[in-house]
């Protein structure tokens, strides 16, 4: 199975926190340790009021934490320019003068390339996802709600078999808790234990088949597996829910590839993120003719 161009990228979804989620990247980008800084992130925010450009600023939040590593005044030309960080999946985000989210945006700093953000006049949303009505009506126990909290500390702490072990429980103790049953499969993903990980992805899938973030760990599975046409439709089925995933848009152009179809619309998912996710890049050239 040739998987080189998947498992430089073959991702998992981690939430740890009920109603949230997280990428993490797997081996982070072949030439660059773990623990490597990447590139500074630069941009230009344009909005047409411009006293309201001072009242802004930008933030860089990392996806394993939601912890604030960055924040920035914009500049009073709309610049930014915030200092390299290590390599990993973030949201970047456009923080108005009480707080709100102006805009937010995924991002791998793996690569360079300037953002260029244009602001509308209303507030954009960050985090408009499609839930299921089952999981929202759904009541996490309390002892489901300690151990995803627990796996929470360990998966931060680098410890994943202990997280793993953490959601166990909790789902044993409440086996419709979406975020125990999809971060077990995303742990398993990552740890390379594809068989392990489909089912518990495929029961989150049931509860809610509209969560993006299962969806493409359910596409990266099936990609592994060389069921390009599954992955296609997990990472469709990501993208309606969530437009703007790099992950998402990566998937989709990854499993068109391998079936040899629609080659113009892969490249232009790749043209889209190329900037923000390395892998998306390195698949772009080789699609491009050696001159």
């Amino acid at each position: 199975m040739n998987t080189s161009l998947l498992t430089a990228f073959l991702l998992a979804t981690v939430a740890l926190t009920e109603h949230a989620t997280a990428q993490i990247a797997s081996d982070q980008m072949e030439s660059k340790g773990r623990g490597s800084l990447g590139y500074p992130v630069m941009g230009v925010v344009t909005i047409s009021d411009r006293l309201a450009l001072s009242l802004l600023r930008v933030q860089m939040v990392e996806a394993g934490s939601s912890r604030v590593v960055c924040d920035q005044q914009i500049g009073i030309q709309g610049n930014f320019q915030l200092p390299a960080q290590p390599i990993g999946f973030y949201e970047l985000r456009v923080v108005g003068a009480t707080g709100e989210i102006r805009y937010s945006q995924e991002i791998h700093n793996s690569s360079t390339g300037d953002l260029n953000i244009v602001l509308g006049e209303k507030k954009q949303s960050a985090g408009a996802k499609l839930i299921s009505a089952t999981r929202l009506e759904h009541k996490t126990t309390k002892r489901a709600k300690k151990e995803i909290a627990e796996a929470t500390k360990a998966f931060q702490n680098g410890k994943r078999q202990d997280a793993i072990r953490h959601l166990e429980v909790a789902a044993a103790d409440d086996p419709d808790s979406f975020d125990a049953l999809s971060n077990l499969g995303a742990l398993q993903l990552q740890e390379r234990e594809a068989d392990k990980a489909i089912a518990w992805l495929e029961r989150a899938y049931k509860i809610d088949p509209t969560d993006a973030a299962n969806n493409t760990n359910l596409s990266a599975y099936h990609a592994f597996k060389d069921d390009y046409a599954k992955a296609q439709y997990f990472a469709e089925a990501s993208l309606r829910s969530d437009p703007g995933s790099s992950r998402a848009h990566y998937m989709l152009a990854f499993s068109l590839v391998r079936q040899g179809k629609n080659m113009d619309s892969a490249r232009q998912h790749l043209e889209k993120i190329q900037d923000l996710f390395g892998p998306a890049r390195k698949l772009l050239l080789s699609l491009t003719p050696k001159q």
